[in-house]
């Protein structure tokens, strides 16, 4: 049984179920960035830096360190631009759900006069049958 409600209660859950999807997408964008640290991290470990030698072996060995220290750093920004964006995401999932908890509680008691009037309508007729019957 639709209600006027029924058209909204559908786009406040579509609104919903889109938030939802976009929080699991950021959730695993902030995985994804963690392991590239941690990856990252690996690799930094994995750099030998020669005790002796020339300056250009160890200008080499500093430069690599520099470059994946930068790429580890600009995950980490990721991962707090990630985090605002889901925070945002949070709040605009705890709005929805409270537009969508409202009109789905709007429709269900509508529903409820709605199922209320058919059977206040079914008795009547039930007992305008039964006077007839009476009659008869």
């Amino acid at each position: 049984m639709t209600t006027k409600f029924s058209q909204l209660a559908k786009l406040r859950k579509q609104k919903l179920e889109s938030i939802e999807i976009e929080i699991a997408i950021a959730n695993r964008q902030k995985r994804d960035a963690l392991s590239n640290i941690q990856r990252l991290n690996e690799e930094i470990n994995l750099v030998v830096i020669p005790k002796k030698g020339n300056f250009s072996e160890i200008s080499i060995c500093n430069d690599a360190i520099r470059s994946v220290s930068l790429r580890k750093k600009a995950q980490e920004e990721l991962i707090v631009s990630i985090d605002k964006h889901l925070e945002e995401l949070q709040k605009a999932y705890k709005s929805a759900n409270i537009e969508y908890e409202k009109i789905k509680y709007l429709e269900e008691r509508e529903l409820q006069k709605r199922i209320k009037q058919i059977k206040l309508k079914e008795s009547k007729e039930l007992d305008e049958i039964a006077n007839m019957l009476y009659r008869n």
